[in-house]
């Protein structure tokens, strides 16, 4: 989803650029312009290729309402306004009838102005249930569902203020994290590669794995807490935490640090989760007793839809499913056909599928299934003809 910021204070648009890119949009997606003039300028630019307008709807320079008018006279009702200003109940009122989507008071909260976002690209999808899902629009942090994409990542600044202090350590292949108690410290990974298991105080249970720049052990800073928790270095891995109270002081200062660590929390739990969703029987087992080939095949062919997670020596690989199509897959730090390959390619292992429902998000492998598998026999019996 592409933005455009109409303010005429510079401060004030760096402030939304900055809460929108830290939000998940693309910066590259977040544009901006001093007044309505240099907007429609802009806007006919681009020819209307805008989803949304946040504007300082009450200033003359600006004048929402006239831009709006304007807007909707060239470009029809393609391009959303949300309005910000001094408004009260009456002068919200007004504002809606002169053609807005969503109207904010001063100041702005920036968990709010998300939340708005976020109703409205989902009214938008609703409204054009045909078009393609965003591959830009990431507002994860604040939404009120469960994301289902990585968020995008912290601005520097958060990652000084983390990194301020913080206690390093070398882990060895194998060895298990001293994380104990959960919550007295937050851990993330800068160099190597660690595998989590967890139990949350609800029952619910996830396996994944976290990567360079990534934190573990982050729920209970986000709101949550664990019965249970593991994590394992797959390598030799260089890890920092930070204790709780700077991580505190931290999201006091930036809000947005709390509903990152809540969100990823979530988002691991809406991925990889066991509760509710058990693995069907039949569906679990090892990959020397099924090949990773026929299962894929298996589940093609049932027109399945779930997560599958294959466990091996090189790693875990999560595989997504809907009616048999495979539409993401992920591990090792790469995602797309190339971990589809990686995940036939296996001879050893153990799987499990969490059947589930199907995972709004990111699509990171378009080819057809079935061609993928066909794909997969032929580098497999040219290995045999060796």
């Amino acid at each position: 989803m592409r933005l455009l910021i109409v303010d005429r204070v510079w401060g004030q648009r760096q402030k939304i650029r900055n809460w929108l890119v830290q939000g998940g949009y693309s910066a590259t997606n977040v544009l901006e312009a001093e007044d309505g003039v240099a907007a429609l300028e802009l806007l006919r630019q681009l020819d209307f290729s805008i989803d949304v307008v946040l504007c300082d709807w009450l200033d003359p320079r600006v004048d929402g309402a006239a831009l709006a008018r304007e807007v909707r006279r060239l470009a029809g009702a393609a391009v959303d306004f949300i309005a910000h200003g001094e408004f009260d109940s009456r002068a919200r009122e007004r504002v809606l009838a002169q053609g807005a989507a969503d109207a904010i008071g001063l100041p702005i909260r920036p968990e709010l102005l998300m939340q708005k976002l976020v109703a409205l690209e989902k009214r938008r999808a609703l409204a054009k249930p045909d078009a393609s899902p965003s591959n830009t629009a990431r507002f994860r942090k604040l939404a009120v569902d469960a994301p289902s994409a990585k968020p995008a990542p912290l601005s520097p600044e958060l990652w000084e203020a983390l990194r301020r202090n913080a206690r390093h350590a070398e882990i060895h292949a194998g060895t298990h994290v001293p994380v104990t108690p959960p919550g007295a410290r937050l851990w993330w990974v800068e160099r190597g590669m660690i595998a989590i298991r967890e139990t949350r105080d609800d029952g619910a249970e996830a396996s994944y794995r976290a990567g360079p720049e990534e934190f573990f052990a982050e729920a209970p800073f986000g709101g949550a807490s664990y019965r249970s928790f593991d994590a394992v270095a797959e390598g030799d891995s260089w890890l920092c935490s930070q204790d709780a109270d700077t991580v505190r002081r931290a999201i006091a200062a930036s809000p947005f640090l709390f509903y990152y660590l809540r969100n990823l929390s979530t988002l691991r739990l809406s991925l990889y989760s066991r509760t509710g969703h058990s693995a069907e029987k039949g569906l679990s087992g090892t990959v020397e007793s099924l090949p990773v080939l026929d299962l894929f095949q298996v589940l093609h062919g049932a027109r399945r839809t779930g997560v599958l997670r294959l466990d091996g020596r090189e790693g875990m690989l999560f595989v997504q499913f809907v009616e048999g199509r495979i539409v993401h897959a992920e591990g090792l730090g790469l995602v797309g056909e190339t971990i589809v390959d990686r995940a036939m390619s296996r001879t050893a292992g153990s799987f499990e599928f969490y059947v589930g429902p199907e995972i709004p998000g990111v699509r990171s492998v378009t080819v057809d299934t079935a061609g993928l598998i066909m794909r997969g026999a032929q580098r497999l019996a040219r290995k045999v003809v060796r």
